[in-house]
């Protein structure tokens, strides 16, 4: 006979010789970039689980990209347990072994959002619970959520966001465009989703001086799993 849960999971992890306890509608899933991160510890478009900023560092994700600040993020307002997915950052000439070369922006996009049948991009968070124990439920892609194409309407991240939240009964957490209060509604009004919170605009970070904003989106998740950590089930 199948076993229902009724209620809210409270969940634990034993990290490092401390324990992390939290309510299963606090794991955050973050898909992102870090193109100086150990290749064998980040495999491309593979769930890898993340508990503290000591993980950060141990497992040597780097500090270039989007993961390693989205990280950063949520760990200054609480404890979490994260699911990471780095992603390949296209450059637009992929033989030159140094970083300047420019970022072929189209093809990160599309690397980001992912395939549903190859479980790439954002697909990859489809296998977390089975990589990592933890399936989560707060979402985000930061800043290249935020893009949109060339006729103006939310890219493939945000439809692929969603189509993963809607799956794992999570929350969409989206990036908005940083621009005007006005662009901030058309984006918000052209996603219309109930698992869908759009977060704008960027914000001054206290923890990175070398940044003037950073995306907004995987401090919201930060502040989600604080108050259900703190307050119960937002």
């Amino acid at each position: 006979m199948t076993n229902f849960l009724h209620g809210i999971e409270i969940i634990e992890v034993d990290s490092g010789g401390r324990t992390i306890t939290t309510p299963s509608t606090s794991v955050i899933g973050i898909v992102g970039t870090a193109p100086l991160a150990n290749a064998e510890n980040f495999p491309l478009n593979k769930p890898i689980l993340i508990t503290s900023i000591q993980d950060i560092i141990a497992l040597k994700l780097g500090d270039e990209g989007t993961l390693p600040s989205a990280l950063y993020s949520v760990y200054n307002q609480t404890s979490a347990i994260c699911v990471v997915v780095r992603v390949e950052e296209a450059l637009e000439d992929s033989t030159d072994a140094t970083r300047n070369s420019q970022l072929d922006m189209e093809q990160t996009l599309k690397n980001l959002a992912g395939d549903v049948a190859k479980y790439t991009g954002v697909y990859a968070l489809a296998l977390a619970e089975t990589e990592t124990k933890y399936k989560p439920k707060l979402l985000v892609c930061p800043y290249y959520s935020s893009i949109p194409t060339e006729d103006n309407k939310p890219n493939a991240i945000v439809a692929a966001l969603l189509d993963m939240a809607e799956k794992l009964r999570g929350v969409a957490i989206i990036d908005g465009t940083n621009t005007t209060r006005s662009d901030a509604i058309d984006f918000a009004s052209q996603i219309g989703n109930a698992r869908a919170m759009i977060i704008d605009p960027a914000y001054k970070p206290s923890f990175n001086s070398t940044e003037s904003t950073l995306s907004a989106s995987p401090l919201m998740a930060g502040i989600f799993a604080k108050n259900d950590a703190t307050k119960g089930f937002w």
